[in-house]
């Protein structure tokens, strides 16, 4: 997350106010389960045959470019992931 995001989310969660440490830890575990939810989302849909073929990249402009040529939407997914798990967090 870069550190714009961060500061909204941190004021958003209301967690200013702990260590810096503890912030630190909170937005980790956070970006770990976005990135997560993101990955299971991006496989859920591909193709098996898309799937084997990403799997064999390894260049990450290569990877982003072969995944929104097949999920165009995907930047909108992402948000859309990425304020739900916030979201959860926040309520749970």
């Amino acid at each position: 997350m870069d550190e714009q995001t961060k500061q909204f989310v941190s004021d958003f969660l209301g967690i200013k106010e702990l260590p810096t440490e503890r912030q630190t830890q909170i937005m980790q575990e956070l970006e770990d389960i976005i990135n997560r939810k993101i990955n299971l989302s991006i496989y859920d849909k591909l193709s098996p045959e898309d799937i084997t073929a990403l799997e064999k990249l390894s260049d990450q402009k290569e990877i982003g470019d072969f995944v929104l040529a097949r999920i165009p939407d995907l930047y909108d997914s992402v948000r859309d992931l990425a304020t739900a798990v916030v979201g959860d967090f926040k309520s749970g």
